[in-house]
């Protein structure tokens, strides 16, 4: 679920891919709500949402593929293909003007939001590979010139963390003592193939980057800066895995499943005390007019003073949250049951007794 403040238009995405738009100036969002036509041969769940700066609605799905939607004809303008498994997170980068997506498949690409000429649709470059990290990646955000993202953690880790990355212009920005590991294996790996003659894709089975598809073979498509001075920093002090990333208000917020919330500046310090009082995993979030407001697995929105930190008030739900958006003194929840209500911030109504539209 995204909001695009400039054009009063709320969009939805749902479990059996259909993606709708509502008309926030309606008295009642349903009866603005229009639907988009999705791909009979590409419908899949919508797992991650972004509104792009010029209105365009990028929408990640299960089958690892990624849609650009024209919100004025509803239809999509561009496939992304090239994820082997659900994305669960998509991020912009105005400076390149670029789009980052994260997937299950354990990797961060990074793509042009035009095709080149003589292309159908844009391409993309493999910004973290599973050789320079070799977890699985779970969600991602950008803050300033930094990209955060979770990595998959073992069952038995006592401590989760956050991994930092700076942006570059071909790649993440590594010391050549973090990049020498990964360098060294990707080497070996390569000689043992030329010699095996072997044309499987070793490197997907063992750990390596991606080779499947055709851009990601080019030697570009790992490529780092051998001269940077930075490596991966890690963001540490979750007791649980942090489930989200938002960034708001020039902060990067991380929910986790230690039920807290820990707010984090770009350079990866901590900003202030974390956020307590849920009593489950952490769902969703936003930040509006100074207040922070989160859903829980417990069927519960909190809200805090973002300055004090002092809850100031809690909203129960008799159904479990996908995720939530506060907006112009409202808060937009979407229920697992297929509905949206919408709560008055002003009245402290409680989300119970507030009207809620199917999408």
């Amino acid at each position: 679920m995204v909001v695009d403040k400039e054009r009063r238009k709320l969009y939805t995405g749902t479990t059996d891919g259909v993606l709708s738009a509502w008309d926030l100036d309606h008295e009642n969002p349903r009866n603005g709500a229009s639907l988009f036509s999705q791909p009979k041969e590409d419908k899949s769940s919508v797992s991650a949402m972004l509104l792009l700066p010029d209105g365009t609605v990028a929408s990640g799905h299960e089958n690892g593929k990624i849609f650009l939607w024209d919100p004025k004809a509803r239809a999509v303008r561009y496939t992304l293909p090239g994820h082997k498994k659900a994305i669960n997170g998509l991020a912009f980068y105005p400076v390149t003007q670029s789009l980052f997506s994260s997937s299950r498949d354990g990797t961060v690409r990074r793509w042009g939001l035009k095709p080149r000429k003589g292309q159908s649709s844009p391409e993309s470059k493999i910004f973290v590979a599973k050789g320079m990290s070799p977890l699985a990646v779970q969600g991602l955000a950008i803050l300033e010139d930094k990209l955060f993202y979770v990595p998959h953690h073992k069952d038995d880790a006592e401590e989760y963390h956050i991994q930092r990355l700076t942006i570059g212009d071909d790649g993440p920005k590594l010391s050549k003592q973090a990049d020498a590991k990964p360098k060294a294996e990707a080497k070996g790996k390569a000689e043992k193939e030329d010699s095996d003659n072997d044309d499987t894709d070793t490197e997907g089975e063992k750990g390596g980057s991606d080779v499947e598809q055709k851009e990601a073979t080019s030697p570009e498509d790992v490529k780092v800066e051998e001269e940077a001075d930075e490596g991966p920093m890690l963001l540490s002090g979750h007791k649980g895995l942090p489930t989200l990333l938002v960034v708001a208000a020039g902060k990067l917020y991380s929910g986790s499943d230690d039920m807290t919330i820990k707010v984090w500046n770009a350079d990866g310090k901590e900003a202030c005390r974390p956020f307590r009082g849920v009593r489950k995993q952490v769902l969703s979030l936003d930040v509006s007019d100074k207040k922070l407001c989160a859903a829980s697995a417990d069927m519960s929105v909190r809200e805090w003073d973002l300055e004090s930190g002092a809850p100031t008030n809690v909203f129960i739900h008799n159904e479990l949250i996908g995720s939530l958006i506060v907006h112009d003194k409202k808060m937009y929840v979407a229920c697992d049951g297929g509905w949206v209500r919408v709560v008055n911030l002003a009245k402290k109504t409680n989300a119970d007794d507030v009207a809620a539209s199917r999408m």
